[in-house]
Order: C-alpha cells, then sequence, then structure tokens
C-alpha cells in the first residue's frame, strides 16, 4: 500500500513541513513499513472542467 500525505513535526529544534511517503506491505501478523521518505509531490490540477 502506498500512502502519501503532509507531515508537520515540531520539537524544541526542529520546525518541519514536508511531503512524506511510506510504503507498506500487510503480512499475516501485520503491517510493515518497506519505505518511509520525504517526496516531492506534483501540484494538483485545479482547473475547472465542463462535463
Amino acid at each position: 500500500m502506498l500512502m502519501q500525505f503532509e507531515q508537520s513535526y515540531r520539537s524544541n529544534n526542529l520546525n518541519v513541513d514536508s511531503p512524506k511517503e511510506l510504503y507498506r506491505r500487510n503480512t499475516e501478523a501485520n503491517w510493515h513499513i518497506v519505505y518511509e521518505g520525504n517526496r516531492t509531490f506534483p501540484a494538483p490540477d485545479t482547473a475547472i472542467v465542463d462535463n
């Protein structure tokens, strides 16, 4: 499974807002993270379309 989200991390010496991406795999017992990293997501298309 692929999860993409915006993470806001705050601590006493670091404040970061960054796009994150997780790849997870389901085994018989649990979900496991197989990759975690920062990614640059494409800007969403905000054009209005007539149907």
